[in-house]
């Protein structure tokens, strides 16, 4: 009973610590109690793209690993295919306390975050304000709004392998051992590799620094051993995602970011992804921060804040707006570019909140040297990456040398992971500060870092409106007026945000000092005097780009799928339904848009890990309207940009004979020679690769048809006098990648034609011709052992440490 009542004592502050995040959470996410669904494009498109395969789901009990809703079909599901065997993913709702998403997904970043830092000797309530800083950080919000589920939930987890790795180093093994191994494990189960890897480069810098000063101490022995065990968890967590990782590498091997294909052409640079290892450099380099971006850490709209930033629509510049085509939202506002910085377009700015800069800036003066180099080492590593292409002298040696870098694009995302970096120093230092006795000896900190921070904020006040242009150059085609105009708005919006930031900073110096010089004893009052600027702050930046009526009741956000009249005409006109007809729509941006695909089969969709082979064909011949590809695509329906349906009738249906085999020696040949054929009569071989099926083409006589579709198995009547080839107007992926085919129940070959096309020779008579996908998992056994020994000693060292806190 004793040891119940310390229990509970020891446990109230961590209690009222989650209770403080569930309350943030549910003031910020409360339109989602209201049973409301918060809208956005990802989201949509996930949607969209998978309603075949939740009906699947929901008639059959089982998963389909792939979707035939997009692109002609194309795997799906594969980057977490085994992901089960890891016991570890059954309890990733726990993370969450089980609360749905968007509330319980940042109320994870916020419990995650409190956790490690608290593994770190943090004090419980200086954790807090870091978890609630890292809860409320502009830039997740921005992610939400993009619908980028995965990446938050990857994020949220990275505080725990960051401070792991800082506990090995300092020989605490069994906390950062468990730290890192949970960590890692999860981070690969929320399957966003890339946000994992960025961090690497950060710990690999933090370990440099460790190194450096571990051999000016002659300590190397302890930091090696640390470096060991820091290795080791990562290295069992990765066994623990084995059967996820492995089936990852053989998916993105056949993507934009796998092998190339193509036979790069003699002394040109490489033009696409399908030429070179990983992606394309320009295509990669695309969304690269330059120097005026990363000002929006501390001034969010120091480049305009996102490429829709809202006015009053009845305001001068809302009536701007909508004369030179800027659209209403739901509120009473209207778009306005004001985003005027490099990248293509963005949803907002970056932004940390001036309270964090602050707090790190004075960090730097205040902790030891080793862990001060450290993260800011990190920090400037993370910067350098963020600017993608506007350093190529870092960036291109690692684009062109290190693995894997090559595979990510959008290189500024990887500031979205930086808060981390920054917070862990921040509350070390405050911790710092309010644990030391003389507290006076950093009132000279204090204004040297007030005076970096705001002297930055002032210099913008004073000099932002005369140093930059503030248009980009497609704005140029304006006429004067509107330029003026737009250049008033975001001169506005800078120096307001400016003078903003520069408040925020007085204050919470004001704040500091009046704790640091003694004039407040208690420190919880200065902590919550911070808590409150910090919530403040990013609060109201926060709800520039999430407003309660970005969330819609359940029955309008579902609007968006009702059928429209073109949906239900091709109903009518397709009685068997999906699988026996495709699509292309030129009413939406065909290939970045998945919305089709939530009622019909289309060419195009939307997914950032396109097959290759595919997107070769669209640059080639869909893009240009090649109709002998899209007729072998089965392209039985065309929706006009403006709106009205074409139906084809010369599509070549879903699978046909054919007379005319066309070998070629090489990739580049087999992609050329499709837009030379008939293709309903002739197909292209790559005999080399398929040399074992001696392919000989038949006189294309008989009938072949699809008589019964599923979405995971396609099976085919033919009859024919003689042996015959059938083209498929399916995807080819292979080989030996999931896809098998049997003949009368007889396992049998198929092989690639026209490039993404499967073919097969066909015996004469009557048969029938099942294709089903059925990709193996992998390395179950590994995965299953290796996240039980993880599982089991993170809760041995849970229940070690509680009984050792309690009887303490």
């Amino acid at each position: 009973m004793k040891f119940l009542q310390v229990f509970l004592k020891k446990s109230i502050p961590y209690i009222v610590s989650v209770l403080v995040l569930i309350a943030l959470n549910i003031v910020v996410f409360y339109p989602q109690l209201q049973g409301k669904r918060l809208s956005s494009t990802d989201i949509t498109t996930y949607i969209a793209k998978t309603n075949e395969s939740k009906k699947h789901y929901k008639e059959t009990g089982e998963r389909s690993y792939w979707n035939a809703s997009m692109f002609s079909g194309m795997p799906e599901g594969l980057l977490s295919l085994g992901r089960s065997k890891n016991v570890l993913s059954r309890f990733k709702g726990l993370l969450k306390l089980y609360i749905e998403r968007p509330l319980g997904m940042f109320l994870q970043l916020g419990l995650l975050c409190f956790i490690a830092l608290c593994l770190m000797g943090v004090n419980t309530w200086l954790a807090l304000l870091g978890a609630i800083t890292l809860n409320l950080n502009t830039g997740f919000f921005l992610l939400l709004d993009a619908g980028h589920m995965t990446k938050i939930n990857v994020i949220s987890v990275l505080p725990l392998i960051v401070v792991g790795t800082l506990l090995s180093f300092r020989g605490d093994f069994l906390k950062g051992a468990a730290a890192i191994a949970i960590g890692t494990s999860y981070a690969i189960i929320f399957n966003h590799i890339q946000m994992l890897y960025y961090l690497i480069f950060a710990l690999f810098v933090i370990g440099v620094v460790y190194l450096i000063f571990s051999l000016k101490e002659k300590t190397l022995p302890n930091f090696s051993k640390g470096a060991l065990v820091a290795l080791a968890a990562a290295a069992i967590a990765g066994f623990s995602n084995f059967s996820q990782l492995y089936s990852s590498k053989s998916f993105s091997e056949d993507t934009m970011r796998g092998a190339p294909i193509l036979e790069k052409k003699a002394e040109q640079k490489a033009q696409s992804s399908s030429e070179v290892v990983g992606l394309e450099w320009e295509y990669a380099m695309q969304w690269s921060y330059d120097s005026k971006d990363l000002m929006a850490m501390l001034v969010p709209r120091f480049v305009g804040g996102g490429s829709g930033e809202r006015v009053a629509a009845s305001s001068d510049e809302g009536k701007l707006m909508k004369r030179i085509g800027g659209q209403r939202d739901r509120g009473k506002f209207i778009g306005t570019p004001g985003y005027w910085g490099d990248l293509p377009f963005t949803g907002g700015p970056n932004y940390f909140g001036i309270p964090l800069i602050l707090l790190f800036v004075l960090s730097l003066f205040v902790l030891e040297p080793k862990i001060k180099w450290a993260f800011l080492g990190a920090v400037l590593i993370f910067v350098l990456i963020s600017m993608g292409k506007n350093a190529a002298w870092l960036n291109k040696a690692l684009f062109d040398y290190v693995p894997l870098f090559s595979k990510f694009r959008a290189p500024n995302s990887i500031l979205m992971a930086m808060p981390i970096l920054v917070i862990i120093p921040s509350i070390l230092g405050l911790q710092k500060i309010i644990n030391t006795e003389d507290k006076k000896k950093y009132l000279k900190p204090l204004f040297y870092s007030t005076g970096i921070v705001g002297g930055i904020c002032l210099a913008i006040i004073l000099l932002g409106g005369s140093m930059f242009d503030f248009l980009r150059p497609n704005e140029l085609q304006y006429d004067s007026q509107v330029q003026d105009i737009l250049r008033r708005i975001r001169v506005g919006m800078q120096k307001s945000d400016a003078i903003r930031s520069l408040l925020f900073t007085v204050l919470v110096a004001g704040v500091l000092w009046s704790h640091i010089s003694g004039k407040i004893k208690g420190y919880l009052f200065v902590l919550l005097g911070v808590v409150t600027l910090v919530v403040v702050d990013n609060m109201t930046v926060n709800s520039r780009y999430l407003k309660s009526y970005d969330f819609m009741k359940k029955s309008e956000y579902n609007e968006q799928f009702r059928p429209s009249q073109n949906d239900e005409m091709i109903f009518r006109n397709e009685p068997k339904g999906l699988g026996f007809y495709r699509v292309f729509d030129l009413s939406v941006n065909t290939f970045n848009n998945a919305l089709p695909s939530y009622h019909h089969h289309q060419i195009g969709g939307y997914d950032a890990a396109k097959l290759q082979r595919y997107q070769d064909v669209v640059e080639q011949y869909i893009g240009t309207g090649n109709m002998q590809v899209l007729n072998m695509l089965n392209t039985k329906y065309f929706i006009t940009q403006e709106g009205q349906v074409s139906p084809n009738p010369r599509a070549n249906g879903t699978v046909w004979f054919v007379k005319n085999i066309v070998p070629v020696n090489s990739s580049r040949e087999e992609l050329d020679a499709v837009g030379t054929i008939g293709t309903d009569s002739s197909a292209v071989v790559f005999m080399k690769e398929f040399a074992d099926q001696n392919i000989k083409a038949g006189n294309g006589q008989g009938s072949i048809e699809l008589v019964d579709y599923q979405l995971d198995k396609l099976v085919y009547k033919s009859t024919s006098r003689s042996d015959q080839v059938a083209i498929f107007s399916e995807v080819w992926y292979g080989p030996n990648k999931g896809w098998e085919v049997t003949i009368d129940g007889q396992k049998a070959d198929h092989f690639r034609a026209n490039y993404i096309l499967r073919g097969m020779q066909i015996p004469k008579g009557d048969h029938e011709i099942v294709f089903e996908f059925k990709p193996t998992v992998e390395g179950g056994w590994l995965t299953l052992i290796s996240s039980i020994l993880i599982l089991g000693f993170a809760l041995g060292l849970i229940g070690v440490n509680i009984r050792k806190e309690i009887t303490a």
